[in-house]
């Protein structure tokens, strides 16, 4: 079993929570992007409980990422400032594609058509890399800066991944002649406040007529191939992490403190 944490950090070193992260839920992997934590004083922070290895893009350093099995276990299979896409070859486990993306964000002027119309091109790469990998099994993490019933989500053409384990286990539907694949986004069940814990990972008032408050900007999203391999009740949106309560006493992000977005846990069966 990989235990894995991700969370957008906003530009904050939030070196010691991480610490906590690391003592209290054991992750095997951490992936963090907007850090304002240099990797040494994250390493510092891990130090106390296991050995942690660092990692990062070769384009950019916008992800850091920590494991603990040696960097050796993880090749960089294709990468642009958005994305890092990688392959987590562990001994005695099963060999899968780890991407993790930032996508662009819509405060700074990307609307929902132009983040679709992006997406694709992230989707391109990964789909690329599985055929060239011979790697089906597959998982992508981050910030995608879009809800999962927007279009770069639900689209075809874009991740194309749906709400039902069942429907994506089908492989793959068919538009105009032209064949799909699914992947399945296991985030639905956490969208709303009957879920286990907050609603979404963002809380944010546009103070427009068209606006949700709560958005799932972070996700994670699974492969078919790979859906056998993730441990769906084990997927939860943090809200405390050891003696650090991430909300505030209205149940939102405590943004100031640490970070607008609440960080994913999962864990994964390989």
């Amino acid at each position: 079993m990989l235990r894995c944490l991700f969370w957008n950090q906003h530009r904050k070193d939030l070196s010691d929570v991480v610490g906590a992260a690391a003592a209290t839920l054991r992750p095997d992997i951490l992936v963090f992007c907007e850090t304002g934590a240099p990797s040494h004083r994250t390493i510092n922070a891990l130090s106390g409980t296991d050995a942690y290895h660092f990692t990062t893009g070769r384009v950019g350093n916008r992800f850091h990422i920590f494991t603990r099995f040696n960097k050796h276990f993880i090749g960089i299979r294709s990468e642009a400032d958005r994305y890092l896409i990688l392959d987590i070859n562990l001994p005695a486990r099963d060999r899968f594609l780890l991407m993790v993306l930032h996508a662009p964000s819509k405060i700074v002027g990307w609307d929902t058509t132009s983040l679709a119309l992006e997406i694709t091109q992230y989707v391109a790469a990964l789909r690329k890399a599985q055929d060239k990998y011979d790697l089906p099994r597959c998982v992508v993490v981050g910030d995608f800066n879009m809800n999962p019933f927007e279009p770069g989500m639900v689209g075809a053409n874009a991740f194309n991944a749906v709400m039902d384990a069942r429907q994506a286990k089908k492989g793959s539907r068919v538009v105009q002649n032209q064949r799909y694949e699914y992947f399945y986004n296991p985030m639905w069940n956490l969208l709303g406040d009957h879920s286990p814990g907050p609603p979404a990972t963002l809380y944010y008032d546009a103070h427009t007529q068209n606006e949700q408050h709560w958005h799932m900007l972070d996700q994670v999203i699974i492969s078919p191939a790979m859906i056998d391999h993730f441990d769906v009740k084990s997927l939860r949106i943090l809200e405390e992490i050891g003696d650090y309560n991430l909300l505030t006493a209205e149940g939102r992000p405590r943004s100031a403190k640490f970070s607008d977005h609440l960080p994913l846990y999962f864990e994964l069966m390989v």
